[in-house]
């Protein structure tokens, strides 16, 4: 639909609740109308890119209907405050419209009808098609309708600069300019600028791949084409992982060994080649990641194969963990692989770099770079991911190493608090932070974490 399929020289008002679909998901007409808005539009100069969901085409194609002056209305899914393509989308929005204001609801509206994540109001207003308003943009949180009334009404409001600055909304001041203050210590580094992190192994479909003590058992499985692996995040305790771990994690039959056979192994084994074709033709064909492969039934291949240095949680209820690998194994795409950058990095300075992760201001940066999934999780993308602040020195190394026994107790006994209180004491102890300011990020920490819980339940630590 264009403005000319209309006999009026624009609108005042747009409304809008438009369908939370992925790229992934798009059907092949989706992926080519949004490919022709982004030719066509001339308020794409900042392309969102193809990669965007499908709603975001609805409000950039929506901009060429609209009368100067004019205004919109949007219910969008919460990944508006954190896709990348959405920020680009916010760019354009903030050259066009005077005021832009976000405002994320609690109470979720939409769960009947199958959309899982919380909901975003976005209102804008002011409308300049020539890129001239340079507008103000607000982000708040409401708990419900009645909330986001009055905060529709407000007369004044706080403004941001962009949206990555929205989580320093919903803390104080004083914990902001602490944690601004400290990341600008030169203890304190990017974990991109230490680690590359990486997707893991992508199997196309890890419920069949990843195989049980009793699976390999029952198709009498041999060894050969099994490779031990990581499937989920939450079967790694402590910080690092080695063969005598994984062994218990079989043990208790939980999925840890990959079946991955080459094309002779296959012709071998008959008892592999019984499993892998129970699998039907019409799933296998169907499925967009064996495609891609040289051998749908061989996921340990070519780049998804190469093992990492240590394992980063990728969704989790509290904050990120490190885990080193001292295993030689490979993990899933539910858990992300990290490389250290240093090739030569000793084994202790990769465990400090662990358990630094594990302190109240390293658990903060998490929370203010993650983005807050359907159930309240933290999602640490690799974008995000790097972006996490960790304090590391030559003179906090060795004290931090020394509480690794200490600290893998703590964490079987989810004492999270007391781990963040450790790791804490290391820091203040050799004057890279101050009591306080700890004080002021564990309170940040628990203020973040609540707001990513409402609507699905209390966070309670």
């Amino acid at each position: 639909m264009k403005p000319s399929d209309f006999n009026v020289e624009g609108f005042d008002v747009i409304l809008g609740n438009p369908p939370y679909v992925s790229m992934h998901n798009m059907t092949d007409l989706q992926r080519q109308s949004c490919s022709e808005i982004l030719n066509n539009s001339s308020f794409s100069g900042k392309t969102i890119g193809r990669n965007a969901s499908l709603w975001s085409f609805f409000l950039l194609h929506s901009l060429s209907f609209l009368k100067s002056g004019g205004r919109v209305a949007w219910v969008l899914p919460s990944s508006l405050l954190h896709a990348d393509y959405a920020k680009k989308l916010l760019d354009i929005f903030c050259n066009h419209f005077k005021h832009i204001y976000i405002i994320k609801l609690a109470e979720r509206f939409f769960v009947e009808e199958g959309a899982q994540e919380t909901s975003v109001i976005l209102t804008a207003s002011g409308f300049n098609k020539y890129g001239e308003a340079k507008g103000n943009l607000t982000v708040s949180s409401v708990n419900n309708v009645n909330d986001l009334e009055r905060e529709l009404n407000k007369k004044s409001s706080n403004n941001i600069k962009n949206i990555d600055e929205f989580k320093f909304e919903l803390i104080s001041k004083d914990i902001k300019d602490a944690y601004l203050s400290i990341t600008n210590n030169p203890s304190s580094i990017k974990f991109g600028d230490i680690c590359l992190i990486k997707i893991g192994l992508v199997s196309g479909a890890n419920s069949f791949f990843i195989l049980n003590k009793e699976t390999i058992n029952k198709y009498s499985i041999p060894s050969k084409v099994l490779y031990p692996i990581v499937a989920r995040f939450s079967y790694l305790n402590g910080v690092r992982h080695n063969q005598i771990k994984h062994k218990k994690i079989f043990e208790r039959n939980d999925r840890s060994y990959l079946l991955s056979p080459n094309y002779e192994q296959l012709s071998c084994y008959e008892s592999v080649r019984d499993y892998i074709y129970s699998l039907s033709s019409y799933e296998i064909n169907k499925n967009k990641t064996f495609q891609k492969r040289p051998n749908w039934f061989e996921p340990n291949h070519g780049i998804d194969s190469i093992i990492p240095d240590a394992f980063l949680s990728y969704m989790i209820h509290r904050g990120p963990r490190l885990v080193i690998n001292q295993s030689n194994i490979n993990c899933t795409n539910s858990v992300h692989k990290v490389f250290f950058r240093d090739k030569s990095i000793s084994y202790k300075n990769k465990i400090a770099i662990s358990i630094s992760l594990l302190s109240s201001y390293s658990q903060l940066s998490a929370e203010i770079v993650g983005r807050a999934y359907s159930s309240g999780v933290l999602k640490i993308e690799p974008t995000a991911g790097k972006s996490i602040n960790v304090l590391m020195d030559e003179k906090i190394i060795d004290p931090l190493y020394s509480l690794t026994n200490k600290i893998e107790e703590l964490l079987d006994r989810e004492e999270h608090k007391e781990i963040r209180k450790l790791v804490d004491n290391v820091l203040i102890d050799n004057n890279i932070i101050t009591e306080s300011d700890c004080e002021r990020f564990s309170l940040g920490i628990d203020q973040l974490r609540s707001e990513r819980y409402k609507g699905v339940k209390k966070y309670h630590e």
